[in-house]
């Protein structure tokens, strides 16, 4: 992790640096002349004035006014404590001399700290596995999809949710096994209130979303069409507080893109019956195969045009 002693003295002004579970220190983004700003040691800040706040990179992008694998370039190198630093080397280096580091925004050393269970060591971009299953690499980019090897899981899957009105905010991860015979299919990291927030990637004009129980069915729904909204509730029976989540978006239609089974019809059910106390209609989209992910693009975007139009 990052050193929160060291960046608060040198970004935010902070004079006394003895160790401790949060600082007060100047809000960097606006005219702050009482510290306003508590920055926790684990990265996460609030500003009280402001009414700001999120996680480490966030913040500094918003300082520097720049984009995250920039953030993570110029904090890298002098700011990780000396635990991480053998854990998150850049992959390679492009012809320009910049560092690329894995596609996952948040960097391998969260990786490895956030999921301390017999460790988890870094494989690189070895997606072959996605790859097979009709994933593009374009799709694994843009979801920030990663590969690592923690004993029967591998494929990493960031759990955040972003769309045109509120900044990406990543709420942990979840691991995936590849192997058909390992149970559970997913591990997801400590901490993380599954049911407390929706996944995904809402368009702004979004009438119609699209609600899956996990990540590769959206992601593989997008992939087939880009101005899809698509959000994973990462469980069989949608939440009260999901349902209320997915009001808040003011669809006027939302389809229920569940596994063609038992599971999925009791999913799709609980769906119908939450959201009818928004009056939000919920139509269920039909498959020729088992899940999303299985299906050909033409055939999804048939049983997605058959629903819409």
């Amino acid at each position: 992790m990052y050193n929160i002693q060291k960046l608060a003295a040198k970004y935010f002004g902070l004079v006394d640096d003895t160790p401790r579970e949060k600082y007060k220190v100047l809000c960097p983004l606006h005219n702050d002349h009482k510290p306003s700003l508590t920055l926790w040691a684990d990265g996460k800040w609030r500003c009280y004035t402001c009414e700001k706040g999120g996680g480490l990179y966030k913040l500094f992008c918003a300082l520097w006014q720049c984009d995250e694998w920039e953030v993570l370039e110029r904090l890298l190198p002098n700011y990780i404590d000396s635990e991480t630093e053998l854990c998150a080397q850049p992959t390679e280096v492009n012809d320009n001399g910049r560092a690329l580091y894995s596609n996952n925004l948040r960097m391998v050393e969260d990786i490895v700290h956030q999921f301390p269970r017999n460790g988890v060591s870094y494989k690189g971009d070895d997606n072959h596995y996605l790859l097979s299953r009709g994933f593009l690499s374009r799709t694994l980019n843009q979801y920030k999809v990663c590969v690592v090897k923690h004993g029967n899981y591998q494929v990493l899957l960031p759990l955040y949710f972003s769309n045109t009105y509120l900044c990406e905010e990543v709420y942990g991860y979840q691991l995936r096994t590849t192997d058909s015979y390992v149970t559970p299919k997913y591990l997801t990291m400590w901490g993380v209130e599954k049911q407390q927030h929706l996944y995904g990637v809402v368009q702004s004009n979004c009438e119609v979303i699209l609600v899956t129980e996990g990540r590769l069915d959206g992601m593989m729904a997008y992939q087939y069409n880009s101005n899809i909204s698509e959000v994973s509730i990462l469980g069989c029976v949608i939440s009260d507080v999901q349902a209320k989540l997915l009001a808040d978006l003011k669809p006027k239609v939302i389809i229920g893109g569940f596994d063609m089974d038992d599971a999925g019809n009791r999913a799709s059910s609980e769906l119908r019956r939450k959201m009818m106390n928004y009056n939000v209609s919920v139509v269920n989209l039909v498959l020729p195969r088992n899940d999303i992910a299985s299906c050909r693009k033409e055939e999804f975007l048939r049983s997605w045009r058959e629903v819409v139009s």
